[in-house]
């Protein structure tokens, strides 16, 4: 089964393809399809892969809910931060600044790790549903709110900078 990605705006190399098979994720080769690494998973992830220039991470719930983080080139692991409590996260995302977000929709909040460690960079509160994915745009992270139907924006340290 294919999975979608979000890619940083700024990848310097184009995305790699990924499906999931047989408790595996794999990786494959954008202009041959050839898997190029696999890796093992609980279970198929959530929503979309999100991809950095050196990383790919995405959101599990086999074994608990988890973010996983994983070498782009060899599919290792990085890092994977497990989270005690139902956060309702549906996919990855890269802000092509060195942080994979994820939002939480019992809080309605954006949540960044950084791609290197797993550490939690910041919290910013959404206000509502997110609709779609987020975007990222000159340094900044563009939300679309659903119930709202408005956008909000913030810089890539979790600063709101537009309403």
């Amino acid at each position: 089964m294919r999975i979608d990605t979000h890619t940083a705006r700024n990848l310097q190399r184009p995305a790699e393809k990924y499906t999931f098979e047989n408790n595996q994720l794999e990786c494959h080769d954008p202009a041959t399809d050839q898997v190029t690494w696999s890796a093992p998973l609980p279970c198929q992830p959530k929503g979309l892969v999100a991809v950095s220039e050196d990383s790919v991470a995405f959101v599990t719930i086999g074994g608990g809910e988890r973010l996983t983080c994983l070498d782009r080139n060899d599919g290792s692991v990085k890092w994977s931060r497990p989270f005690q409590a139902p956060t309702m996260m549906k996919s990855a995302y890269s802000d092509g600044d060195g942080k994979f977000i994820v939002y939480d929709s019992n809080n309605f909040g954006l949540k960044a790790f950084g791609e290197n460690d797993g550490r939690q960079k910041w919290v910013a509160n959404v206000g509502d549903y997110m609709q779609g994915a987020p975007t990222g745009i000159a340094g900044q992270i563009a939300i679309m709110r659903s119930t709202l139907g408005d956008q909000v924006q913030f810089n890539t340290e979790g600063q709101r900078v537009k309403d």
